[in-house]
């Protein structure tokens, strides 16, 4: 292997791992996105229901927010 070789498979070395880890640090954040957007839905779940006292009609509107979130 001459030095021309050498230096293209450090480079692909190199490429992949920044390839990961980028691939890695999207993962975790669209995990942490993820993970807020569930919370706010929550939130606007329990907002959007927190007047509804009939049970019936209470799920009804969860059922639709969460159709609407999906």
């Amino acid at each position: 292997m001459d030095n021309d070789q050498i230096a293209k498979l450090a480079s692909l070395d190199r490429n992949i791992f920044l390839t990961k880890t980028k691939n890695r640090q999207y993962l975790e954040e669209k995990k942490a996105l993820t993970d807020n957007f569930k919370l706010m839905c929550e939130k606007c779940i329990e907002l959007h229901t927190q007047g509804t006292t009939d049970p019936n009609r209470k799920k009804e509107r969860i059922k639709l927010i969460k159709n609407f979130i999906n």
